[in-house]
């Protein structure tokens, strides 16, 4: 009974880290602009898992190289794959990290590792949520801008969108924004609004 207690505190005070920054305000530049940025909890959730995954793949190269495959049992292609799946998720960490958001009166500019997408407030014609990977997905007249939904200040993005485009064609934020909220009460035990 202890132990579920625990695990239940744990979990609690997982989630209220890593999504709990969502629902805080946005920074804000010299300029007075909204700087949407990544949760820095998700970031060394991302660059902790990619140094775990390099450590693995370091011992057991050392241990293979040193003791060969009779002494370790270590196979060669599980090694492979550990080294691939490090590279990898460290390099979408790195993507993932570079993110962000800048947000004004008027505009909405995504900056994201290789390019800069921006739209006006006023060329908005609807917008989706994607579950996976998260985003919002603005779209305008000629093009659409993609958006992460887990950076800091989304709720109070959120809430500008909604004042800026109207009810209709925010309303699938606003529904993203009370089911998380909603999980974000559930699974940590706390009272946000």
């Amino acid at each position: 009974m202890e132990n579920h207690r625990l695990e239940a505190k744990l979990t609690a005070a997982a989630v209220t880290k890593i999504m709990g920054d969502v629902w805080e305000p946005a920074r804000r530049n010299s300029d007075g602009e909204m700087v949407l940025k990544l949760n820095l909890h998700l970031a060394w959730v991302a660059w902790g898992g990619t140094f775990l995954l390099f450590g693995m793949s370091i011992a057991s190269t050392i241990a293979y190289l040193i003791y060969g495959e009779e002494a370790t049992g270590i196979d060669l292609t599980p090694v492979g794959i550990l080294w691939i799946t490090a590279l990898l998720i460290g390099a979408a960490s790195l993507i993932f990290i570079r993110c962000k958001a800048i947000v004004n009166d008027t505009t909405i500019r995504v900056h994201t590792m290789f390019k800069v997408k921006e739209i006006d407030f006023a060329d908005i014609q609807k917008m989706t949520v994607w579950k996976f990977p998260s985003r919002f997905v603005l779209h305008g007249t000629h093009h659409k801008v993609r958006m992460q939904t887990n950076y800091k200040g989304t709720g109070e993005f959120i809430t500008l969108l909604h004042d800026k485009i109207g009810y209709e064609k925010s309303k699938p934020a606003i529904v993203f924004r009370d089911l998380n909220k909603e999980q974000l009460r559930r699974y940590s035990g706390t009272n946000r609004r």
